[in-house]
């Protein structure tokens, strides 16, 4: 029965969102299917509203504690579930994307070869410094403060 309950809200509340999203402009501007899914599933997920109306229509008398107890389960499932399976077709569908977009543009290409022909220059003409790592620093640094002595370790 719980399960119903969660096709219920989902039919209710997110199945319009979706309808309304694929077949109108909304000035979204969610341009994939799979855009329109994820706002659906969030739109659909609704424990507060779930919860007033139950309290208000069993205080009435209009709705039994059972009946109102199940649809708060299912409200609270919907809250937990519908954002995970959200989260899981962006996961999805981002994977199938950058696996089409793998190889990089013929203009990215050539700007990564500029980029690295530039550092290529820069560290052969001295422009970018190299700084030794620190532990390296301390073993050559002067001992009697001359530009040129190595320290040596301590002897032990």
């Amino acid at each position: 029965m719980l399960l119903l309950v969660v096709v219920g809200i989902l039919l209710a509340r997110g199945l319009p969102v979706f309808v309304a999203e694929r077949f109108t402009d909304t000035g979204s501007e969610l341009r994939s299917t799979s855009e329109k899914i994820e706002l659906a599933l969030y739109s659909a997920a609704g424990l507060p509203i779930i919860v007033a109306v139950t309290t208000i229509a069993t205080g009435s008398g209009l709705l039994e504690d059972a009946t109102a107890s199940l649809l708060v389960a299912g409200g609270a499932f919907t809250v937990l579930l519908f954002p995970l399976w959200a989260a899981a077709i962006k996961r999805a569908f981002r994977r199938q994307g950058a696996s089409a977009d793998q190889q990089p543009s013929q203009k990215e290409q050539i700007a990564a070869l500029k980029a690295r022909k530039t550092a290529q220059v820069r560290l052969t003409t001295g422009m970018l410094p190299v700084v030794p790592p620190a532990q390296e620093a301390k073993s050559t640094a002067p001992k009697d403060g001359s530009p040129g002595a190595a320290q040596q370790p301590p002897a032990g």
